[in-house]
């Protein structure tokens, strides 16, 4: 409906944001307010900033217009009357001086929360090593079209840097943390953007955009590896007698003077960003290549050995470019076959070789500390039996540096495996003092401190209208005694929010965890179990709402099935928001009657009915008796509900479903398509 205005605006604009700290300009706005934002439709619209006390200050939208003088502080804000979705518009703000800020709409605003899930970027999914011999596997060929999709000009993102904060602040921490992606500037979503956006955020966004036809704001917030503590507030956790041990636990990980340490880089960043950063994270050229490293009868007497998958980085002590060399033995049947080479999940661009001919090369663009698929074809002209030379260039910015599964080599169905020694040499490294990302001495670490996040990243949007939340968190706390208590602190963070941004309806859309690691092979309590089960927590407030993404998981912390949860997420809010009559859940347990020697299991949200998703026997049920041992268990649905038993317990008293860190498998769902959630019947206690 707004397209055809929106994409000449952009064109006006030139996809640029005024400078919201300016030097010398006394009329300054909060950080939330540049070009290309999107407006909260049907509230009042707050907008303030600060300039010299008692001002006059005057703000104009459109129709809306609205006058005031600043504080002694310096501080002013105006309420304009509430809008419906439209525009664009141009909001002009006259002080000391006049600002205007254009390309403006309004529409519906979410905050995207949470740790690598929420994080995991859209070109971290789909993202190929680019191809030397003019060839793509099919997936990297299915990413590019999907990105140059993403061009939505109707849909708008902004980012937050990640940093904390001991203290409740007014506005965001300005910092430069990655040039990839301006940080405090609202920025149409169109590939260059989309690309280094959270996939998950993108794809809801999408989702609901084409649903309702509303303009879509995301406000993105993120740290991998984040608990939740960060983003409750401070006074909330010391209000819990339960809470109490997180922060005794965070005032052991940090020393006392890590607020200046921390303060001391920002202002390294600040003269990164001034000096040019690109000049620091910037590939200067492929030394290795000329000292013949990727040749296949090369002496390696001076390499070291890494075991991949893993941290290579830890092993060599560096970041940069390195080098990786393997053998691998190609049976006869593959020869003169297009081969696909899988390099597993990195922060890094990769060049690849195969016998000493390049093959693929991700050339170094801008710097992304989130992982990047990487994988490419081996052309068949180049494939003989018996053994071969695989070397990969890496160049690593300071994201870890891993690789991990899949690592593997493929002809079809058939593979082989990569995992194993290799053997590997730095080409140059980078001076580490300067950026230490994810270290206790990094600033983006003081995002990690109870409250921080809170106060850096949610306090400071207080006023600014909001739809609601989606939230794709709990990784960093499915372990002991955190795993139980998240069920009252993601209740009291959603309501610390609502109280701190002072709009008790807004909307939270939580996202219950994939699956990782093993396989059980045998019932086990799991601390992940228990956690999935307390962000069941969420259902119990209004205005909330929880999708499971316990179906979409490959064994890998980051499943790459993010637009099937962003898809979920936008379902839901379309019941929740919209009010439209859809089944937004899977099957939920409701109640259990122990008959026999047998256990029958009801449910809600039965979505027309329950079903097997693959048409096999139904998967990971476990069942126990009064000596608390469970065993596996047979189960098959009888109407709506599901009838467990197994021989070697008589006298049933409990079931569990999916109750593991990876379930794999799992097959019950309701005839929509939605997962069952998994559940216990029991309350026992974790032994």
């Amino acid at each position: 409906m707004y397209r055809s205005l929106v994409v000449s605006m952009l064109l006006l604009t030139g996809f640029a944001a005024i400078a919201v700290h300016a030097e010398g300009n006394t009329l300054r706005l909060h950080s939330l307010f540049t070009d290309n934002m999107v407006l909260q439709r049907n509230q009042p619209i707050q907008v303030w900033g600060w300039t010299t006390p008692g001002t006059p200050v005057s703000v104009s939208l459109g129709s809306r217009s609205g006058q005031t003088t600043s504080d002694a502080d310096g501080k002013w804000r105006v309420i304009l009357d509430a809008l419906p979705a439209g525009g664009p518009y141009e909001l002009k703000v006259t002080g000391s001086d006049t600002r205007v800020l254009r390309n403006i709409l309004v529409g519906d605003v979410w905050i995207c929360a949470g740790q690598s899930n929420m994080a995991w970027s859209y070109g971290s999914i789909g993202h190929g090593v680019r191809s030397t011999t003019g060839t793509q596997s099919k997936e990297t060929k299915a990413f590019e079209r999907e990105l140059a999709a993403t061009d939505r000009p109707e849909i708008r993102l902004y980012r937050i840097p990640v940093q904390g904060s001991p203290t409740p602040l007014e506005d965001f921490i300005e910092v430069e943390d990655n040039p990839w992606f301006p940080c405090l500037q609202w920025v149409p979503c169109v590939p260059r953007y989309a690309e280094h956006f959270s996939n998950v955020a993108y794809h809801f966004a999408r989702a609901l955009h084409e649903a309702t036809g509303v303009p879509i704001g995301l406000i993105q917030t993120v740290a991998g590896g984040i608990p939740i503590s960060p983003y409750l507030s401070r006074a909330t956790l010391e209000a819990d007698q339960d809470f109490r041990l997180l922060l005794e636990a965070d005032a052991k990980a940090f020393p006392a003077d890590i607020e200046s340490v921390w303060q001391a880089e920002r202002e390294r960043w600040r003269t990164l960003r001034d000096q040019g950063a690109q000049a620091f994270y910037a590939d200067t050229g492929n030394t290795g290549e000329g000292q013949g490293w990727h040749e296949p009868d090369l002496d390696e007497a001076e390499w070291q050995e890494v075991k991949l998958p893993g941290n290579w980085g830890a092993t060599l002590k560096a970041r940069g470019a390195v080098w990786l060399r393997r053998e691998v033995t190609i049976p006869e049947p593959w020869k003169g076959q297009t081969l696909h080479l899988d390099t597993g999940v990195g922060n890094d661009y990769q060049t690849v070789y195969f016998n000493g001919r390049k093959v693929a090369e991700e050339p170094w663009r801008e710097p992304d500390f989130i992982g990047t698929v990487h994988d490419c074809l081996i052309p068949a002209e180049l494939v003989t039996s018996g053994q071969a030379v695989i070397a990969i260039r890496l160049f690593d910015y300071g994201g870890g540096g891993s690789l991990s599964e899949p690592l593997r080599l493929t002809r079809g169905p058939d593979s082989i495996s990569l995992a194993g020694v290799w053997k590997a040499r730095v080409e140059r490294e980078l001076d580490m003092s300067i950026l230490r990302p994810w270290t206790v001495g990094s600033s983006q670490r003081s995002a990690f401190r109870a409250a921080a996040s809170f106060n850096a990243a949610i306090h400071p949007m207080k006023g600014f209208g909001l739809t609601g939340a989606i939230w794709y968190q709990g990784e960093a706390d499915s372990k002991p005694q955190v795993a139980e208590l998240y069920r009252k602190l993601q209740p009291a963070m959603i309501n610390d929010w609502r109280r701190a941004l002072d709009q008790p309806d807004l909307v939270f859309l939580a996202v219950q965890l994939s699956t990782w690691g093993d396989p059980p092979q045998q019932p086990e309590n799991s601390y992940v179990g228990m956690l999935r089960e307390s962000q069941m927590s969420v259902l119990s407030l209004p205005r909330a709402g929880l999708v499971t993404a316990v179906d979409l998981g490959t064994g890998e912390v980051h499943p790459p099935h993010k637009r099937e949860v962003g898809e979920r997420l936008a379902r839901l809010s379309r019941s929740v928001v919209h009010g439209e009559t859809l089944e937004a859940y899977g099957p939920m347990y409701s109640a259990r009657l122990v008959t026999g020697n047998r256990i029958r299991v009801r449910f809600r949200y039965l979505g027309g009915g329950l079903v097997s998703k693959d048409g096999q026997p139904l998967r990971h049920f476990a069942i126990a008796g009064k000596d608390r041992k469970f065993v596996w268990a047979d189960a098959e649905i009888e109407g709506d509900t599901v009838l467990v038993w197994s021989d070697e317990v008589p006298e049933p008293k409990a079931v569990r479903y999916g109750w593991a860190a990876n379930p794999e498998g799992l097959n019950l769902c309701s005839r929509n398509g939605l997962p069952a959630f998994p559940f216990r019947t029991d309350d026992w206690p974790m032994e």
